[in-house]
């Protein structure tokens, strides 16, 4: 998974990158422990959408889950560069009410 850390004062998360883990089990223990995200003193974590054209069953249980890491660890969660068909699937499960996004481009955003 790749996570770059911000000049907003953030990490970012591709989601692309989590899409190949078979549970949402695997998801929280390859962040908890394969990641920087629990050691970050970061509070806020961006979700990557721009390289995910389509959320399955198994996609949505990968990003509840990683909404529901966020809030214990007390980060705010911002999804970006989420495609139109993204972003009806999280109106459709109402994921939008929970996950906050915004429609800019992460690279205007974040330095690599």
């Amino acid at each position: 998974m790749q996570t770059t850390r911000s000049p907003l004062n953030g990490t970012v998360i591709s989601l692309k990158d989590l899409l190949h883990l078979s549970s949402s089990l695997d998801v929280k223990q390859y962040l908890i422990y394969q990641n920087s995200l629990t050691l970050s003193n970061h509070s806020v974590v961006w979700i990557d959408f721009s390289e995910v054209s389509n959320l399955d069953s198994q996609g949505l249980m990968i990003l509840v889950t990683l909404i529901k890491l966020a809030r214990q660890l007390g980060k705010r969660l911002i999804g970006c560069s989420a495609s139109a068909s993204i972003q009806m699937i999280l109106e459709l499960t109402n994921l939008d009410q929970v996950l906050e996004t915004q429609e800019a481009e992460l690279t205007s955003r974040v330095a690599a």
